[in-house]
Parts: C-alpha cells; sequence; structure tokens
C-alpha cells in the first residue's frame, strides 16, 4: 500500500496541493516569540495575487 501524499490547499485559489509537487510555501513571522504560520500557493501568479489581496485588506 502507498503512502498517502500529504495534501494542502493554495491560500489564494483554495486549489488542493500535494506537498510532493511544486508549489511556493510563503512562512509569516506573526508576533515578537516567533510563532510562524505557513502558506502554500500554486506558482508565481498566485503569490502576486495573495500578496496584492493581503496588502489591500490590511488598509
Amino acid at each position: 500500500m502507498a503512502p498517502e501524499r500529504e495534501a494542502v490547499r493554495c491560500a489564494n485559489c483554495d486549489r488542493d496541493l500535494s506537498l510532493h509537487e511544486r508549489h511556493v510555501r510563503v512562512t509569516l513571522i506573526e508576533d515578537d516569540f516567533g510563532d510562524a504560520a505557513r502558506r502554500y500557493l500554486c506558482n508565481e501568479s498566485c503569490l502576486n495575487e495573495w500578496v496584492g489581496e493581503t496588502e489591500r485588506s490590511e488598509r
């Protein structure tokens, strides 16, 4: 029996991603204690869209 592959969703388009396929991972440091949150994205296009949406929502 083949091992299950870990899957995550793209933070921008919500597409299922396998961590064994090519993807972009962004690590955000959220506080002074160094706690980090990881976001996975399909590709650079999704990264650019996600960063634009994130910047607009922070204004």
